[in-house]
C-alpha cells in the first residue's frame, strides 16, 4: 500500500513539472506566490515520496523476521500458514534443548522427503536436514543453538513451499 501512495505523490511530483514545462502560465503555476515556492513544493514532494517508496522496502526487509501466526487445525495449535508449512505449537522452543514437534506440509505425498533450513536473525545456520513426510506430517526434532528469532525454511519437491518464523526463548 505504501508503495501505491509513494508512486501517487511521485506522480503529483511529475504533473508539476510537466505543467512548469509545458504550461508556465497555467492557473496551476499561477497558484504559486513566488517562483521559488515552486521548487521548495516540488523538493518536499519528492522528498515525501522517496521516504514513503523506501519505507515500504524498509518494512519488506523486517516482514520476514515476524513470528508466524498460530492457528487451530484439528482441535490443535500450530504456527506457520494454513495453507504452507506449519509446526504443531505444544510448547516453546528454548536455545540449547532439542524441541520435539511435528510439521506438517500440506499436499505432500508419503515417502517424499522435505528439506528444512533453520536460519536466525543474527546470521547463524544450522545444517539443512530432510524429513520424510508421511501422510503430510512429519516428527521434528531440532536443537536451536540460540535464543532469538530463526526462520525454518521449508523446501519440498523441488520448490520451496514457505518459511515458519519461531521465537526461541
Amino acid at each position: 500500500m505504501l508503495l501505491y501512495i509513494g508512486f501517487a505523490v511521485l506522480l503529483m511530483n511529475l504533473v508539476f513539472f510537466l505543467a512548469k514545462w509545458f504550461a508556465p502560465e497555467s492557473e496551476l503555476l499561477n497558484s504559486f506566490k513566488k517562483t521559488s515556492h515552486f521548487w521548495w513544493t516540488q523538493f518536499v514532494l519528492l522528498l515525501l515520496s522517496l521516504t514513503i517508496i523506501a519505507g515500504h522496502f524498509y518494512g519488506l526487509s523486517k516482514a520476514q523476521w515476524y513470528t508466524s501466526p498460530m492457528f487451530e487445525k484439528e482441535s490443535q495449535l500450530y504456527v506457520g500458514e494454513k495453507n504452507g508449512p506449519a509446526i504443531l505449537h505444544e510448547s516453546f522452543p528454548f536455545a540449547e534443548r532439542p524441541f520435539e514437534s511435528e510439521i506438517i506440509i500440506p499436499g505432500s505425498g508419503d515417502g517424499k522427503e522435505a528439506l528444512l533450513s533453520p536460519v536466525s536473525e543474527s546470521g547463524e545456520t544450522i545444517e539443512p536436514f530432510a524429513l520424510t513426510m508421511e501422510e503430510g506430517r512429519s516428527p521434528l526434532i531440532v536443537t536451536f543453538p540460540e535464543e532469538g528469532q530463526w526462520r525454518v525454511d521449508v523446501e519440498y519437491d523441488g520448490s520451496e513451499r514457505g518459511s515458519i518464523v519461531l521465537e526461541v526463548k
